[in-house]
């Protein structure tokens, strides 16, 4: 308050010497005139002219000088915001021209400087951490992929860079990642692309993962996890990170295994055939003369024969999802037919092992799109996966209907030990096995990953509900036929269709 009070006094001062000088002047000045003799009103106009040009140039002298402050300040900003210095503005003041103000003027520009300072330090720190978060992000092994809101790819690491084809290597920024990146999804999942186009219509933020997504490059094929995070509307740009995972090897170790047995059980196959042949004709020539003993081992020796080539049909099946060889046979199908032919061939089977199998149809329901060979594997692992983990004399019910969205939705429930919510979302995992009962069950771990496989790749959903000590529901859905009529079709009466065809698939596991 001290420095504005002083100046305050130098500006009164000063203009307190002008007004007297004007005052002064023109009296001396009309003094003179009158003593040299000249008349009065040419000395008025001697008076009035020479007190505009002191008035002008007083008033000229005294803007400078109380703008000293302000146009020192002003040319410090234009110094600081601009390295064109060609302009007087932009030029750095000189303290020694100040006469008016200058200690405050000083202080003034000393905090303009330090702020101009501790900005560029902060500007400075900010793009020394920019350069360090790059270079962890280049230093991580993990593949980072950013995309934006038309999936073109503005943010890479190196390593994402190794997995690009050749062809892009170079200057990835602004290509279309679907376009470069040649991602092979397990049959009949949900491949990211559909995953975020559904984000995109309903979706403000939303998070997805992947196991065993197939990549095709110029340096061979690599087995990957993807982990997806989508976010709308985001200031950055970014909608989409991207993480891969290479687990080329531990899928690799799993082919071969399953290579492996895939071999083994293909040799299976003839002589299973034949044992099952001969079966039946015991079944048909003898049975008549077979008491009620002997007739239950019969039965049980032909359901054994038949959960023998299901599991070699499992293994097979399997081997060939894995592969991208799925393949289905699509036509117009009668449901409630194909259940109950289902349920009949199961029937012995199940009660062989000492279940119930009860069968529930409403009257009517629309037909299915649907490969009957495959629906034929879905139930049968379903049933055989209830019967495994339900009690003796237990009762294992199917039932369908049609749903709020239109699909033929059919649920196979159990009344058995029930599942813990711990292991429920790893149930369609291929070989899972939970080790609360893999001791005491027998199982390959591959039945409920096939169903999975083989629903998806009809364009429906799998889920299971449980309770433990309350018994499982496994249930699935599939399209009505009108809804795929017309590829069917034009494509004859039977579509062959493999695990990447027409269908897109949109299934997901539900809990």
């Amino acid at each position: 308050m001290f420095e504005f009070d002083e100046l305050q006094k130098q500006l009164t001062t000063k203009i307190f010497m002008l007004i007297g000088i004007f005052t002064v002047v023109p009296l001396a000045i009309w003094l003179a005139a009158g003593a040299i003799g000249i008349s009065p009103y040419l000395a008025a106009a001697i008076v009035a002219i020479a007190g505009l040009g002191a008035a002008f140039a007083a008033s000229q002298k005294l803007s400078k000088y109380a703008l000293q402050p302000t146009a020192a300040v002003f040319r410090a900003l234009g110094h600081i915001s601009t390295a064109d210095t060609s302009n007087v503005l932009n030029t750095p003041p000189s303290l020694g021209d100040i006469k008016f103000a200058r200690s405050i003027t000083e202080t003034m520009l000393h905090d303009v400087y330090n702020f101009a300072a501790g900005k560029n330090e902060g500007a400075i720190q900010l793009e020394s951490n920019y350069k360090l978060l790059l270079e962890m992000l280049n230093l991580s092994n993990t593949p980072l992929i950013a995309l934006d809101q038309h999936s073109k790819i503005i943010f890479i690491n190196k390593a994402g860079i190794g997995l690009l084809p050749d062809s892009a290597r170079l200057n990835p920024i602004g290509l279309d990642f679907f376009k470069i990146f040649n991602l092979d999804h397990t049959a009949g999942e949900q491949d990211i692309g559909n995953w975020l186009s559904g984000c995109r219509e309903s979706k403000l933020k939303e998070s997805q993962s992947w196991q065993r997504v197939a990549l095709k490059n110029d340096d061979g094929s690599f087995y990957l996890d993807i982990q997806a995070d989508y976010n709308r509307n985001q200031s950055s740009g970014v909608e989409l990170l991207i993480s891969l995972i290479d687990k080329t090897s531990y899928y690799n170790e799993q082919n071969q295994d399953i290579e492996f047995i895939s071999l083994a059980i293909h040799e299976l196959r003839g002589p299973i055939t034949v044992m099952r042949g001969f079966i039946e004709v015991f079944e048909d020539e003898v049975s008549p003369q077979l008491n009620e003993e002997h007739s239950k081992l019969m039965l049980r020796l032909s359901a054994s024969a038949k959960q023998l080539s299901t599991f070699v049909r499992n293994v097979l099946s399997v081997t060939r999802t894995d592969n991208g060889e799925l393949r289905l046979h699509l036509q117009k199908t009668d449901w409630n037919d194909l259940l109950s032919s289902i349920s009949k061939e199961l029937r012995p089977i199940v009660e062989s092992r000492g279940r119930q199998l009860e069968l529930q149809l409403p009257e009517t329901l629309p037909a299915v799109s649907a490969d009957g060979t495959a629906v034929y594997e879905i139930v049968n692992n379903l049933i055989d996966n209830a019967v495994k983990y339900s009690p003796k004399a237990g009762k294992i019910t199917i039932k369908t209907h049609l749903n709020n969205d239109g699909q033929v939705e059919t649920l196979v429930a159990d009344e058995g030990i029930g599942i813990p919510d711990s292991i429920i979302g790893n149930l369609f995992d291929r070989f899972y096995r939970s080790h609360r009962s893999k001791e005491s069950v027998g199982g390959t771990g591959i039945g409920l990953y096939l169903c999975r496989a083989l629903v998806h790749a009809h364009g429906g959903n799998i889920w299971v509900h449980s309770k433990e000590g309350e018994g499982s529901t496994f249930g699935f859905s599939l399209n009505q036929y009108q809804v795929n009529a017309g590829t069917i079709e034009t494509s004859g009466p039977k579509l062959i269709k493999n695990n990447h065809g027409w269908i897109k698939n949109h299934g997901s596991v539900r809990r």
